[in-house]
């Protein structure tokens, strides 16, 4: 068998499923955190979150928000809260930062895609006014 991009997918998304048992028995949830391949194998990266009694996942990027918002202006309330960016009619929730991302830290979800955006602290200042 040699590995390809379909193939690869198809592994990520059975491996996450397998692990669905193991992420209610121990309160996380699974992420894929990114990965690559060859012909002949697959690595790929998994984040372990926990899950608050409200449902709410902590990862690194939400925990860091509370650690890192000020070093950018940002507020600590601001985290969780939506906003509409210039030139878009997409809604915008604020999720965490990636302090490692200096131009844009701040990790945003599009609310109708579902994916992940990033966006300088200049931004979203500007945006929470």
């Amino acid at each position: 068998m040699k590995i390809t991009a379909q193939s690869a997918k198809e592994i990520r998304d059975d491996v996450l499923s397998a692990l669905n048992d193991v992420a209610t028995k121990h309160g996380v949830q699974f992420t894929y955190k990114g990965g690559n391949f060859t012909s002949t194998s697959f690595l790929f990266k998994i984040e372990a979150a926990t899950i608050e009694d409200n449902g709410t996942v902590v990862n690194r990027e939400r925990e860091n928000y509370g650690l890192y918002c000020h070093r950018y202006g940002l507020k600590p309330e601001w985290l969780d809260r939506t906003f509409i960016s210039f030139g878009s009619s997409d809604m915008f929730t604020i999720i965490g930062i990636n302090p490692r991302k200096h131009v844009n830290p701040v990790i945003c979800r599009n609310e109708r895609t579902k994916k992940n955006y990033v966006f300088p602290a200049t931004a979203i200042k500007t945006f929470m006014v």
